[in-house]
């Protein structure tokens, strides 16, 4: 489960219920049912998940208790029932501020600002993305990547609000986050997005040099595993290209052939 291998996961999952409920230890049944939640939830079987994530809610205790509420909200959210998603977010806030369960809070936060940005609230994704972000820094400190992922949210908000020097703003704080940790190859395709997006919002402020270095940065980075990886793959073909090609037309227009612009500063540089 924690390598994101669901599928896998799933049939360990299954067969240990029956034997985890047989030793009627309340903790382990908790987390059994929470984990068989978590596996038809990603697969699509909602009502599924419900059921097991209600099983889980009559043992759990503490922290889990959070825990459990949010898969019950995002089992709900997935089947389109924003009454019942937003009665069980509350309920895992409520839980959480009554335990001062700052970390387990964040993603709780994180959760329902994803819903609202969604649905076009922006200021109440918004609230939520900066309270999940205080939560992460109070608990893990200001370069943890759970704040990095607080900043990440917040300049989609002000992306899509228009407001491309605040999201610049926040895309920065993210990448300096990132360019910090000393296992920055984990983060490939989160460091590829950010030089992206930066990137873009510089070729918004006509400052197509700082633009070219970002989008050379994230090519880099990008070239040699799109062939490897249907997400990077994708990222190339329909975000990273299209970046590339609003530069090229920006900056350049018809005084090269964009192919020609393409080899001389990508291809001829990319690795260097």
């Amino acid at each position: 489960m924690l390598m994101g291998e669901t599928e896998k996961a799933g049939p360990y999952i299954l067969e240990a219920v029956p034997e985890i409920e047989k030793t009627g230890d309340s903790y382990y049944i908790c987390r059994i049912y929470a984990m068989a939640g978590d596996y038809y939830r990603h697969s699509s079987e909602y009502n599924k998940a419900l059921e097991f994530y209600n099983k889980s809610l009559i043992y759990a205790e503490g922290e889990d208790i959070i825990m459990v509420n949010l898969g019950l909200a995002e089992s709900y959210r997935s089947l389109g029932d924003s009454k019942e998603m937003l009665k069980y977010y509350e309920t895992a806030i409520s839980e959480g501020e009554k335990q001062n369960a700052q970390g387990s809070l964040v993603n709780v936060y994180y959760s329902m600002g994803i819903y609202w940005f969604r649905e076009g609230n922006l200021d109440e994704a918004e609230f939520c993305f900066k309270q999940g972000g205080e939560y992460a820094e109070n608990t893990w400190g200001k370069d943890d990547i759970k704040v990095a992922e607080s900043y990440r949210y917040l300049e989609r908000v002000y992306s899509s609000r228009g407001d491309y020097h605040s999201a610049y703003s926040y895309c920065r704080q993210a990448m300096d986050i990132f360019q910090k940790k000393e296992d920055k190859h984990v983060y490939d395709r989160d460091i590829a997005t950010l030089y992206n997006n930066l990137g873009f919002y510089n070729t918004e402020f006509k400052e197509y040099i700082a633009s070219l270095e970002m989008l050379k940065k994230s090519y880099a980075i990008v070239k040699h595993k799109k062939g490897q990886s249907e997400d990077f793959s994708d990222f190339y073909n329909n975000v990273l290209l299209s970046n590339i090609k609003a530069l090229y037309n920006e900056s350049i227009g018809g005084e090269m052939q964009f192919e020609d612009w393409f080899d001389e500063n990508f291809e001829n540089e990319s690795g260097q």
